[in-house]
């Protein structure tokens, strides 16, 4: 991506142009201070473990997938296309509890949200594509999404994985399919930040695009943010978000339970 590429060097500076890809990947982890930000969880086995907390995706992943500091796959699996790549732990649960209500960007299918509610936080699961929305008559609508202007329009449901189609083996029945959605969670982009100062602003597993950077730009000073995913570099959110997030307070951290033995982990900041 050309956009990625400029940040790279905005943030790195022209030698990385000319940089070998080992390189490259050391000049980014200094810039954006990964060693700092990046803590070494080393979990207990949650196929072990009680757990505090309903949280029905451990039991689907310890059905199908080894644990190894991570799960990983064994065989052939959909346990992926029905539940998040990134599972929260108890302490995970925990911790986001502890600061207020919650606004969730980007929430999909709405597991974290489902988990967190029933543990007793508040939270307002939002994202610009719900699985289960009917598909509008209005061909236009989907172009004004992530332009504000249909934040949290009401559309019907249909209460399976509608939009985005998941893709599911041959082998599995439809009897067999995981609960989609698992929480009703509004439309919106963004945007709708700007609606609520007072609330805790919440993302996992955010994707690389220019969004994520004015997502930030919206939040408020002393406004808290919570970032659910993997530190630069990574599939998760521009360069320049992780730069931002740099000037920010940390003001805590916590583990989650990650798909293929990554670096994926909860931060708490708060707005400078």
């Amino acid at each position: 991506m050309d956009e990625v590429k400029q940040e790279y060097i905005d943030i790195c500076g022209p030698q990385i142009e000319d940089a070998s890809s080992q390189e490259k990947k050391q000049l980014i982890k200094q810039a954006l201070q990964f060693d700092k930000y990046v803590k070494n969880y080393q979990l207990e086995n949650p196929c072990e473990k009680e757990h505090k907390y309903y949280n029905p995706a451990i039991q689907a992943y310890c059905n199908e997938l080894k644990w190894d500091n991570g799960w990983h796959p064994v065989d052939k699996t959909d346990v992926r296309t029905a539940y998040p790549e990134f599972i929260p732990t108890d302490s995970a649960i925990e911790t986001i509890k502890e600061h207020g209500e919650i606004l969730e960007i980007g929430a999909g299918a709405g597991y974290w949200a489902h988990v967190l509610s029933e543990a007793g936080c508040e939270i307002m699961p939002t994202d610009m594509l719900p699985t289960d929305v009917e598909q509008p008559e209005d061909s236009s609508f989907w172009k004004n999404i992530g332009t504000g202007k249909n934040n949290l329009i009401s559309l019907p449901r249909t209460g399976v994985h509608s939009v985005n189609q998941a893709k599911w083996s041959d082998d599995i029945s439809e009897d067999e399919y995981p609960n989609i959605p698992w929480c009703e969670v509004e439309i919106a982009d963004h945007s709708i930040v700007d609606e609520f100062p007072d609330k805790t602003i919440m993302i996992c597993h955010p994707v690389i695009e220019k969004w994520t950077e004015d997502m930030l730009n919206r939040i408020n000073p002393n406004q808290k943010f919570i970032f659910i995913g993997r530190w630069y570099p990574s599939n998760n959110a521009m360069p320049k978000f992780f730069e931002e997030l740099t000037t920010w307070d940390l003001l805590d951290r916590f583990p989650v339970y990650d798909w293929g033995n990554m670096h994926a982990q909860g931060y708490v900041f708060q707005k400078v």
